[in-house]
Formats: C-alpha cells, sequence, structure tokens
C-alpha cells in the first residue's frame, strides 16, 4: 500500500486540509473547549465520590461546597458541549462553502461527456451526498473522535489514579474490543453499502430522467409505466439498505453482548475491591465515570462505521470527475488565436468515431468554411453534422485528419484562449431561471446597451422593452416563460454579444416560423464580414444562392473527399 496515499478522495482531502489550515483560530479554539469540557466531565465524578466520602467526618460545609462544585463542573460541561456545536457548525459551513466552489470549478471544466451520461438529478444527489461527507467527517473527527479520546484519557486517569489501575485497564481493554469489532464490521459493510449508494444515485438518475420528460411521458399515458418502473429501482434501493442495515445489526448485537460483559465484570470487581476495604466512595466515582466513559468508546467505535460510510458517499462524485476530467496537453502545444484578421476554417481528410473498431461517423470530410457568407451543413440524420460542430468546439479527441483556424491547428490550441473567440448556439438552448440580462450575458461584463444591440440583431428588443421588467425580467425554469422562437432568439443574442470571430449554430432556426428565421438569417448575413459563420440545417429553404454549403450526405463512398460547393 501507498503510504502517501490521502485517506480520503482526493478533491475531499484538498478542501478539508485547505479549511483547516485556514481556521487555525476556530480549530484551537475548539481543542480548548474540549480540553476543558472533557476535564469538568470526569471531575464531577471525583468531587461527588470525595462528599460521599466525607459525608459523616467532614463539617457539612465542606460537603455542601463539594456538592456546589460538582453542580457547577456539571453546567459548565453541559455548557462546553453546546459551545463545541456551535464550533464544529461553525467549521462545517467553512468546508461547504469551500467544497461548493471546488465542485463548482470542477464540474465546469469537466468533460462534457459527464454531462451527456448523467442528468441534472443524480449529478444533484451525489453533490448533496458528498455534502453530507463532509459534515459527517467534520462532525466525527470534532464532536467525537477528539471530545471522545479526551474523555476517555482524563478517565483513565481518573480511575486509575483514585481508585484502582486494574478497574481502568479493564475499561480500556472492552475499548479496545469495541473498536476492534467495528473495524471489522467496516471491513465487511462497506461491499454493502456501496452497492446501496449506487442503487441510489440510479434512483436519482431515473427520477430526473422522469422529470424531464413530464410532457411527452403525460401525453403518452405514460404514467403507470413510468411509476412502476420508478418503484421497481426505488424497491431494489431499499433491499440494498435493509441488506446493508442487517448485517450492521449483527455486528450491534455483539457490541451489547461486550457491554454486559463489561458491565457486569467490573462491577464485581469494583464490589469485590471496596467490600474487602468498607471504602464506598471509589465504587460510587467510579461507577459515575462508567456510564459516562461508555458513550465515548460506542462514539469512537460508531465514527469507524460512519467513516466507511462517508467515503462511500464522497466516492462517486471523485469518480465521476475522475473519469471525465479535462485532458491535459503539453504547455508546448498551447497556442493561442491569432489576434487579427478573418477566420478560415479548414478542414482535411478528418474522421471520427465514438466507439473503436466501429465504421466512423465521419469519413475523409475536406472542406473550407470563409467568412463573409454562411457556410451551411447538410446532411440526411445521423450524418454527423452535430458531431462536426462539437468537433469545431473542441467537445471530443481522438480525430484523424486535420483541422485548421486561420492558420493554426485546432488540435494545438488552448481552449479557453480559442473558446473566447466562439459563439455556440445549441439545438436546445439552456435558459437559467434568471433575467433576460443575465441569461444573455452568463456573467460577462458587457453593458446594458450591449444586451439590447445583441437582442435587436435577433429582432427581440422591442419584446423586450415592452416587458415591465425589462432585462430585468426572469424568464422561468429552462426558459418556460418565453415561447420557443424567443428562446432560440435569446440563445442566439446571448451567442452575438461578444462579436465572436467564428460563430457555430446548430439549426438555430429550428424553434422559429418563416418569418421570424428569414430575419435571423438576414441579420446573420449582416454580420458575416467579420465573422465565419458555420450553420447547421435541415432546412435546405434558408439557404441562399451566395451561402456555402457542405453536404455530409452527397459521396459516394465513406472515403470520398467531400468538398465545400457554392449552392446552386
Amino acid at each position: 500500500m501507498n503510504s502517501g496515499k490521502p485517506p480520503l478522495p482526493p478533491l475531499q482531502w484538498d478542501v478539508i486540509k485547505t479549511s483547516m489550515q485556514s481556521s487555525r483560530l476556530l480549530v484551537a479554539g475548539f481543542v480548548l473547549t474540549t480540553t476543558v469540557a472533557s476535564g469538568c466531565a470526569v471531575a464531577g465524578p471525583l468531587l461527588f465520590s470525595r462528599a460521599v466520602a466525607r459525608l459523616v467526618s467532614a463539617p457539612p460545609l465542606y460537603t455542601l461546597s463539594l456538592l456546589w462544585l460538582f453542580a457547577v463542573t456539571a453546567a459548565l460541561a453541559r455548557c462546553l458541549q453546546d459551545v463545541k456545536v456551535v464550533l464544529s457548525n461553525r467549521l462545517e459551513q467553512h468546508v461547504r462553502n469551500l467544497s461548493s466552489k471546488k465542485i463548482m470549478a470542477a464540474l465546469a471544466t469537466a468533460e462534457l461527456s459527464l454531462f451527456a451520461q448523467n442528468n441534472p438529478s443524480k449529478l444533484s444527489a451525489i453533490v448533496e451526498s458528498w455534502h453530507q461527507s463532509n459534515k459527517i467527517y467534520i462532525q466525527l473527527y470534532s464532536m467525537v473522535l477528539m471530545g471522545g479520546v479526551a474523555d476517555v484519557a482524563f478517565s483513565f486517569l481518573a480511575v486509575g489514579g483514585a481508585a484502582n489501575w486494574l478497574v481502568a485497564l479493564f475499561i480500556l481493554a472492552y475499548g479496545a474490543v469495541l473498536v476492534l469489532t467495528t473495524w471489522k464490521s467496516n471491513r465487511v459493510t462497506k461491499v454493502y453499502q456501496a452497492q446501496a449508494q449506487a442503487s441510489t444515485n440510479e434512483s436519482s438518475n431515473l427520477l430526473g430522467s422522469a422529470i424531464e420528460n413530464i410532457v411527452p411521458i403525460r401525453m403518452f399515458r405514460a404514467q403507470p409505466w413510468i411509476a412502476e418502473l420508478y418503484d421497481r429501482q426505488t424497491a431494489a434501493t431499499r433491499r440494498a439498505w435493509l441488506t446493508f442495515y442487517s448485517v450492521r445489526l449483527r455486528y450491534g448485537a455483539l457490541q451489547s453482548t461486550f457491554l454486559f460483559v463489561q458491565y457486569a465484570s467490573i462491577l464485581g470487581l469494583l464490589l469485590w475491591l471496596y467490600d474487602r476495604s468498607g471504602e464506598i466512595s471509589g465504587l460510587v466515582m467510579v461507577s459515575m465515570i462508567l456510564v459516562q466513559l461508555n458513550r465515548p468508546f460506542e462514539l469512537i467505535g460508531m465514527s469507524m462505521r460512519d467513516i466507511t460510510v462517508a467515503r462511500g458517499m464522497a466516492g462517486p462524485l471523485q469518480e465521476l470527475l475522475d473519469a471525465h476530467a479535462p485532458a491535459v496537453r503539453p504547455a508546448m502545444l498551447r497556442r493561442t488565436m491569432p489576434i487579427l484578421g478573418s477566420l478560415n476554417v479548414s478542414i482535411s481528410a478528418l474522421s471520427f468515431g465514438y466507439e473503436r473498431g466501429a465504421s466512423p461517423l465521419l469519413s475523409e470530410i475536406t472542406g473550407e468554411f470563409k467568412p463573409g457568407v454562411i457556410n451551411f451543413i447538410i446532411g440526411r440524420s445521423g450524418a454527423g453534422k452535430s458531431t462536426l460542430m462539437q468537433l469545431l468546439l473542441k467537445m471530443h479527441q481522438g480525430y484523424s485528419g486535420l483541422v485548421r483556424i486561420g492558420p493554426l491547428d485546432l488540435a494545438t490550441l488552448d481552449p479557453e484562449d480559442y473558446l473566447a473567440y466562439v459563439g455556440y448556439v445549441p439545438q436546445e438552448p439552456l435558459m437559467m431561471n434568471l433575467s433576460i440580462r443575465e441569461n444573455v450575458l452568463l456573467g460577462r461584463p458587457f453593458s446594458d446597451a450591449d444586451v439590447l444591440h445583441a437582442l435587436d440583431c435577433v429582432h427581440l428588443a422591442d419584446k423586450v422593452t415592452s416587458l415591465q421588467n425589462g432585462l430585468d425580467y426572469r424568464v422561468g425554469e429552462r426558459g418556460q416563460l418565453l415561447s420557443g422562437g424567443e428562446r432560440q432568439r435569446l440563445a442566439i443574442a446571448r451567442a452575438l454579444i461578444a462579436r465572436p470571430r467564428l460563430l457555430l449554430l446548430d439549426e438555430p432556426s429550428a424553434g422559429l416560423d418563416e418569418q421570424t428565421e428569414g430575419w435571423i438569417f438576414d441579420a446573420l448575413r449582416q454580420l458575416a464580414s467579420g465573422t465565419t459563420i458555420i450553420a447547421v440545417t435541415h432546412r435546405r429553404g434558408v439557404i441562399s444562392p451566395h451561402d456555402y454549403v457542405l453536404d455530409l450526405s452527397c459521396s459516394a463512398s465513406a472515403k470520398a473527399s467531400r468538398a465545400l460547393e457554392q449552392f446552386p
């Protein structure tokens, strides 16, 4: 085993380590509070047993003072316990805040295949499990392990010093057996826990798919089918969790047996010792400490079990991020875009397929896209139009042939630098439940005048200014307060506002009527002088005699060269 391997998934290890380092004062305060609280918890039984021992021989005021100090230590221990909870929660919130930032950054840079294979509901459930895992770790390390170790240490010294070291060692032996049993149960149950967690994530994935497709489900009267499918999945999830907890319960019964043996043995030993000496104060003190000491032992044992659970909850997110991590390219290949001049986009003998060994979806494609016109990609369904668009967006690697952006090889361009010059409109534009302004800007620093100009280019400015809230109008979840055509035009405005040098449109007129469609492409042709525009379409009617066309279904063989031809 690699001794340098982090005990947690790498991202989680980084988050918790960074949080602890940036919260040193908070952690120091928690350690101090824990130490004082544990000292008070053990001092109480010592004071009470001393009062019992001096009940007859000492003056009443002395006994009363000891009992009063016992009450003070008990109250202080209780108060400090609340302080520990507050400090632990503050640390937990700090970890959650940093974790959210790290997760968002990781998701934002992950390969797009992550989102093609997992819907939002599943990802949300996995992220929430991650946060719950962090919460478990913080609670365990602060409230349980740190506090439990302090309680055990003080109690061991108190029992050994004030009563009998044999009894103290017997108590520690019980704790060791309890922890060992818990460690064994973790090894056995972690497989069942992982299976149950995976089944839970699949249930979330199915629920998310059902929600996203609720309209066709209702239209095709498929409610009973989806309900039965979801019921089967949740039933499988329930069985997986029941199996996990039933295995844990067996070890819980074994630990209960150990608890009985501990009480019977220690109390019997104490009665034998103090029956001979006639001293009962030690018996009282040990009994009081024993009652409160079992809880730390149990919590330490439970923490080992919960650590396994927490690791299983954090694992799926780390596995997804690792499986879809962005490819790291050598620094020598990270070239930047040319600053000035128009961009010709040329492809030469381009081939690409999603699966090795299968026939390529794109085969030996050759052509050139020029500024000043609209360059259309047409072809039958499944010919690879959208795939070619995705290759131009650097969404896929592993193609053969050459793609040039101006004088540079696309494969050598730094993605961040390249995409800053690219505008993109997908078939189904993303709309967030935010204002029109925010949906156009997506965090980019443009003025309201720029936003309105972009909206005017797609004949949407008049509609926006007529709204009561104007640019502050919220478009609803997935833009449902806008029509399909308005959503599409808003997506085009989003792409145009940055004045891209390369504009890629994947069927941008799919949701538009013919009149609006004509306006959109007329506006795009006016912008084409300084922009290379490439558009996928099924509608040949939008293509003018001055546009250029790459037909992906016109070749006689899969390896034939396909030229960019002027539309007749």
